[in-house]
């Protein structure tokens, strides 16, 4: 997905009743300001019965009265960690510390970009071991240099990254997966397409966007 907002709508597909399952967010942002309000939490529908098109369609009046979005990249973690916290077991992020952090109200840990590939599957098996919910947004891998965006990880640490995610997803480990693209923070569509499709090819997805997307 090329925003990450459907990123939600996805997991509450994967949940189990009555079962906890860990979240792990690799993603330069932190995805989770507090833009929606109890008011707001209140009105929304059951989203794990929403229709996908129908959740994307769920907005707000703006302030000129036309609707916007109310689920957007900037919150859905917000919302996740509020209405299902009673489905969080444990909460890990890998970030750039960019944006609004999760919730105090709810127990979260930072993982070091240098512990990341090596750390990511011993981090699963050690808290719970299964039924997590992993979500990645390529923009983790790029920054903004005097150049312009690039990526800022080596070869050998994007391999040991998608190859740890790789295994974790064949072991069963992962219940869930999501990927973002987010090209406006990768330097366009080519740098986002060319290492969304070397993840692809890593994890053995034959997955490649249409030629007119």
């Amino acid at each position: 997905m090329d925003n990450h907002r459907a990123a939600l709508w996805c997991w509450l597909h994967h949940l189990q009743p009555g079962a906890k399952h860990g979240i792990f967010h690799i993603d330069a942002h932190y995805d989770a300001a507090a833009t929606i309000s109890d008011i707001e939490i209140d009105k929304l529908p059951d989203l794990s019965s929403v229709a996908f098109d129908d959740y994307l369609k769920i907005s707000i009046p703006g302030w000129d009265g036309k609707p916007v979005s109310l689920i957007r990249w900037d919150n859905y973690l917000y919302l996740f960690e509020i209405v299902y916290r009673d489905t969080i077991a444990e909460y890990f992020v890998a970030t750039h510390e960019i944006g609004t952090p999760p919730a105090e109200t709810i127990h979260w840990e930072e993982i070091h970009m240098s512990k990341l590939p090596e750390m990511f599957g011993e981090f699963l098996d050690a808290y719970g071991g299964s039924g997590w919910l992993v979500n990645i947004d390529l923009d983790y891998f790029f920054s903004r240099q005097p150049e312009g965006i690039a990526r800022i990880h080596s070869e050998s640490y994007i391999s040991a990254a998608f190859a740890a995610v790789k295994d974790a997803l064949r072991s069963g480990r992962i219940s869930c997966l999501t990927i973002c693209l987010s090209p406006e923070c990768c330097g366009g569509w080519g740098p986002a397409e060319e290492l969304c499709y070397q993840l692809s090819d890593e994890l053995g997805l034959e997955f490649r966007l249409p030629k007119n997307a």
